[in-house]
This record gives structure tokens, sequence and C-alpha cells, in this order.
């Protein structure tokens, strides 16, 4: 295989692979109502203090404003995030966690290690080691692209 054809075949196997943990774990958040995207705004909120402007998620998600803003609306009905104007520039709308949200996010963080140990529990330790290792190298190369 050419130089080439291998950078090309990492792209695709990135894609594969992301495109079956979404699934796998879409599966497994059904049950408790969640999307994809709701998660995902989960663990950005958590990442960061748990509050942040929507503009700030939607950057951070690569998602436009109003598509946030729906998983917002979504994520306020059921009593997980409370939107708030900024008191010094009312056009800024910022996006907190509620205590509902806490108890459910370290559910959610514990559910999700149990996926991955469960997703990775036929590889070798050194099967592992070598996933590891490769996607430290592939994040590395990639942020020397992004930053």
């Amino acid at each position: 295989m050419s130089d080439a054809s291998e950078k090309t075949e990492v792209g695709r196997l990135m894609f594969e692979v992301q495109k079956m943990m979404r699934q796998y774990m879409q599966k497994h958040f059904e049950p408790a109502g969640l999307t994809m995207p709701q998660g995902s705004l989960m663990g950005v909120l958590m990442e960061n203090g748990g509050e942040m402007k929507l503009t700030d998620i939607a950057g951070r998600l690569c998602l436009s404003n109003s598509t946030v803003s729906g998983i917002v609306d979504r994520l306020e009905k059921q009593g997980l995030v409370k939107r708030r104007r900024c008191e010094k520039d009312r056009r800024v709308v910022r996006v907190g966690v509620t205590q509902k949200f806490m108890e459910m996010h370290n559910e959610t963080v514990r559910k999700v290690d149990r996926i991955f140990e469960n997703m990775l529990s036929s590889g070798t330790h050194e099967e592992i080691r070598s996933i590891i290792e490769g996607l430290n190298i592939l994040k590395k190369l990639i942020s020397e692209h992004t930053t």
C-alpha cells in the first residue's frame, strides 16, 4: 500500500470506528431518553465547569447555534439544564446544569466506562496498549493542523 493510500485508510477507519461507536453508544443511551448529541453536550458542559455560553457550546461541538439551542430545549424540558441571560449583555445566553443533570451525568460516566470496558474486553493488554499509543500519535498529528 502506498504512503498516500495508508493515510487515506487512516481516515476511512476513523470514520468507520466513529460510526460504530456512535451506534453502540446510542443503543445504550436510548433507554435513558438521551441522544448522542445530548450526551455530547452534557460532556462538554461538565468539562467546562457546568456552565457555558450557548455559542461556546456550539463551537466545541462544531454545531450551529440553532442546533445547540434545539438540543438545550430538549434537555431543559427534561429538567437537566437551565438557560439564563447574562446580566451584562442580555444577548448572551448561558446554559447551566441542574442537580438532576449532575445525578444523571455521574451515572452516565459510569455507564460510558462500562461500555468501553465491554467493547474492548476481548482485546489483549498489548492490543489495548497499541490502541492507546496509536491514538495518542494520531491526536498529536491532528493537533499540529488544528491549532
